[in-house]
């Protein structure tokens, strides 16, 4: 159980983590909006998906539709971490 415990906070810490690094990155960079981060990344994005390196993530850039949904994003994983313990344990 403590496995399981483990696993869960992990996911919900990472995923706090990040979104919290994200907001302070657009705060002290005097960002409003996700389409201002995106705008200034968006040299660095274009280099990287140029070298062929990323596939997933190119398909992301251009088929995502919820980029800007944070807690969608939060429960799709948390419900996938959920399912793939769920499947382990056979319940």
């Amino acid at each position: 159980m403590m496995s399981v415990l483990g696993t869960v906070n992990s996911y919900v810490h990472g995923a706090v983590s990040a979104e919290c690094a994200q907001y302070l990155l657009m705060k002290e960079q005097g960002w409003t909006s996700t389409d201002d981060l995106r705008l200034a990344l968006a040299p660095q994005m274009r280099y990287l998906l140029s070298t062929g390196r990323y596939p997933t993530y190119r398909r992301y850039i251009h088929e995502a539709t919820r980029k800007d949904d944070p807690q969608w994003r939060f429960e799709t994983g948390l419900d996938s971490v959920l399912d793939g313990i769920a499947a382990r344990l056979g319940i």
